[in-house]
């Protein structure tokens, strides 16, 4: 969808600069696209739920946010956009720990944030109930959870030692509303995902210029001074998959292939694979 182009893109420019297109790259809260809308490279990408066809170039992983089943330090990069406003205020510095624990070395999470954006919410809650009709369920959330707070972010990264970040603004805000009105009307979505097949490289462009104030969204970019280097997970699906551990008590696991198992050495927690051949490392 073209409201992901503002958030992803910036991300990208990140990603360029920093020399990470090659980096082993986990996004939490994918959903079943993520940085494949803008990111040809393989990722992993981590949900509770991947409801569309996933994208091509994805790993996907079905976990909880707050329970990532990966050792620490496992990744070079770690990704999360628009996903903190879907988790309750009390448990998204707790989500903020998990990524710092798998990332080795750089960390970016983006939410919106402000009173702009809580007004922008709230217009767009009121354009989309018009007529009787309903806000999406993203959108609900964000009205339920309350948006994050960025001065609670950054006491809380104030307080890490051997850490810095940047803070940067992504998306104005008239933009933001445009482009999902655009989204959920029938000729211009049609319009606009026929227009990405052929032309993404020139979206992004266009809404890389779309980053000046009043700004949606604040986008943070952490780096941690002491990276600590450890061994290189493949990107490739069973490089992947070997490399996951408990997200309960973070000891390895065994995977049975004819059972289609995975079973914890530690507390003898078991998973599973979906239908799909997804794991399914699910704390139920």
């Amino acid at each position: 969808m073209l409201n992901w182009i503002p958030r992803y893109s910036s991300v990208l420019d990140i990603i360029n600069t920093k020399g990470m297109t090659d980096s082993l790259i986990l996004e939490l809260g994918s959903g079943s696209h993520g940085l494949g809308c803008c990111f040809d490279k393989p990722f992993v990408g981590l949900d509770t739920e991947f409801p569309d066809p996933i994208s091509p170039n994805m790993i996907p992983i079905l976990a909880s946010i707050d329970h990532v089943p990966f050792s620490d330090d496992s990744f070079d990069l770690v990704v999360s956009l628009d996903m903190l406003e879907h988790i309750p205020a009390d448990k998204r510095l707790s989500v903020i720990q998990q990524m710092l624990r798998v990332s080795s070395r750089f960390v970016i999470i983006g939410f919106p944030c402000g009173e702009i954006a809580e007004q922008a919410e709230r217009h767009l809650a009121s354009w989309f109930e018009r007529d009787g009709g309903n806000a999406p369920p993203w959108l609900q959330e964000h009205l339920q959870n309350g948006l994050p707070s960025s001065q609670e972010v950054e006491e809380y990264l104030d307080t890490i030692p051997n850490m810095r970040h940047e803070v940067f603004g992504n998306e104005n805000v008239a933009f933001h509303i445009m482009v999902v009105i655009a989204d959920h009307i029938d000729i211009s979505r049609d319009y606009s995902e026929a227009s990405l097949v052929d032309n993404r490289d020139d979206w992004i462009e266009l809404c890389k210029k779309a980053n000046f104030s009043p700004v949606y969204r604040s986008i943070y970019l952490i780096e941690k001074l002491e990276s600590n280097e450890t061994e290189k997970i493949e990107r490739t699906t069973s490089g992947v998959y070997k490399t996951l551990v408990c997200p309960r008590c973070r000891a390895e696991l065994t995977i049975d292939d004819p059972a289609n198992e995975l079973t914890c050495l530690g507390c003898s927690s078991k998973y599973c694979f979906t239908e799909d051949h997804i794991p399914d490392m699910r704390c139920r």
